[in-house]
């Protein structure tokens, strides 16, 4: 038992298929549809916060917890029940000539997306600890694919959209400040407290990391942090050219030997540098990855694609994500295999192919709600959608505040769309709204749940399963809470509306 425990690792060695990556993402997305379609066709006349909770929790976080740990070798069959249960709503709809319109916001994908990212990472950050939780979804040590090591490229992506949104309307997005706990806080100092505290407490409590992730100082929080600093003072459109070029200057020094320095198992020559290159280095990397972002979101922008989903923005993310497969194909070829490690081109390629294709499909599930909507919703009061634009932009990636952004001209298309208000709060929005402080709960979670249990030990799946259940419905049921008012009453929600 001991020498078994001695070999045991949260990372892996090769990893796992690109596709079965691919397969956990889409995962997230018939999720969310089928929690729209069960919205719409049960609940809408009955939509309360109890009801509202359980739904999102059922479909959203069980079906990743699933994915994650005792379905993961059954991925097409969960699939298929998610793609069957949904094709089901649909028909039974189509039967009771149901009115289905569940899209609120224009940019209601952008929540979508961030949730579900947020979802699966804050699950699999536990439950890698798990011996249920197959070891080649863990971290690669060096080269491959896996499901984790997809993360930081969603956090970053999501990071870069969303500052492209508060680029659109500077004097009221951007802002050096996050609000946690109703209270205004400076980015960079949060991120940094967070970072060099987590560093620290690590040292303290001897809890257990894997240095190859980051380095041995280094952590998730530093790597946001300098991120951060990149975007405000290298501001957009600058962030497109400069992150190009710095990304081909990496991936050139890569080439020439940087590589094979990084990769070495020797840390502790050259003092913090060394300690902490994997960190360091592969920043530059996500820097690149952050100007790709913001360079598709420019090519949306064309179509109005990024404030109002359409037929052709949702076209040119699709062929955008066959783009970038194919420049991963070629990257392969020309440098080697995908490293998260190195954030080189083949793992930035590989990870934005798959985070572009699901992006579009989280368009395609909003533009089909508004098609849906514009043709069989009644006419209310609601404000239209080209009068007040809500676009939700704070979390861990965006670092900002709500902000409302005014679009101009009004179209007959315009004037059908009406935005539709949330009844009562859910825990999508919850996620998506509060990434920052809901990664941070799940953190903390995960840290005491490892400092409390000797979690390889647990041998018992049935065990295994509910203690990660008893997590998920803790950290999911806090971040509801919190949103929806009930904790810290005295934190104030402000939403701007621009006439």
């Amino acid at each position: 038992m001991d020498d078994d425990l001695d070999e045991w690792t949260v990372t892996t060695p090769t990893g796992t298929t690109q596709l079965e990556v691919f397969k956990t993402q889409i995962v997230g997305v018939l999720s969310v549809f089928l929690r729209n379609l069960i919205i719409a066709t049960f609940f809408k006349n009955r939509y309360n916060k109890i009801n509202a909770f359980l739904i999102d929790f059922v479909t959203l976080v069980v079906s990743f917890l699933l994915a994650l740990t005792l379905l993961a070798n059954h991925l097409d069959e969960l699939l298929s029940f998610l793609a069957l249960s949904s094709l089901t709503l649909i028909l039974v709809q189509k039967f009771l000539r149901k009115e289905n319109y569940v899209i609120y916001k224009p940019t209601e994908y952008l929540a979508y997306f961030r949730s579900a990212f947020l979802l699966g990472t804050v699950l699999a950050i536990l439950a890698v600890d798990f011996r249920v939780f197959p070891r080649r979804f863990a971290k690669t040590e060096s080269y491959g694919y896996s499901v984790m090591d997809i993360g930081t490229a969603l956090f970053v992506f999501s990071h870069a959209l969303s500052e492209y949104l508060g680029a659109q309307n500077p004097e009221k997005s951007k802002t050096p400040f996050l609000t946690i706990f109703g209270r205004p806080i400076p980015a960079f100092g949060v991120l940094f407290v967070l970072g060099v505290g987590r560093a620290i407490v690590i040292y303290l409590t001897g809890y257990h990391q894997e240095v190859t992730e980051y380095g041995v100082h280094w952590n998730f929080f530093i790597t946001l942090c300098c991120l951060k600093i990149f975007s405000t003072f290298v501001p957009y459109p600058y962030t497109i050219p400069t992150g190009l070029v710095i990304g081909i200057g990496y991936q050139t020094a890569l080439t020439n030997g940087l590589q094979r320095w990084l990769l070495r198992r020797s840390r502790y020559r050259y003092g913090l540098l060394d300690e902490n290159r994997e960190g360091i280095y592969s920043l530059f990397g996500y820097i690149f990855l952050f100007s790709l972002a913001q360079l598709l979101a420019r090519g949306l922008s064309v179509f109005n694609g990024v404030l109002r989903p359409n037929k052709r923005s949702v076209l040119l993310i699709f062929l955008t994500s066959a783009a970038l497969y194919g420049l991963q194909l070629q990257s392969i070829i020309k440098f080697g295999q995908p490293s998260r490690r190195l954030a080189n081109f083949p793992y930035i390629f590989s990870t934005t192919s798959i985070i572009t294709f699901t992006l579009g499909c989280f368009q395609v599930i909003q533009l089909l709600g508004n098609e849906k909507f514009s043709k069989e919703a009644p006419e209310t009061e609601a404000t239209t959608s080209a009068q007040v634009q809500e676009i939700p932009i704070e979390d861990e990636a965006t670092l900002g505040n709500e902000v409302s952004i005014e679009t101009n001209g009004v179209t007959e298309e315009d004037e059908k769309l009406k935005t539709v208000e949330t009844p009562v709060p859910s825990l999508l929005d919850a996620v998506s709204k509060n990434g920052l402080l809901f990664f941070l709960i799940a953190n903390l979670a995960t840290g005491f749940v490892n400092l409390t249990i000797s979690t390889p030990q647990y041998l018992d799946v049935p065990l295994q399963i509910t203690i990660l259940s008893v997590y998920a419905l803790a950290i999911s049921e806090w971040i509801y809470l919190y949103n929806s008012g009930i904790l810290f009453k005295c934190r104030e929600k402000k939403v701007e509306k621009v006439a």
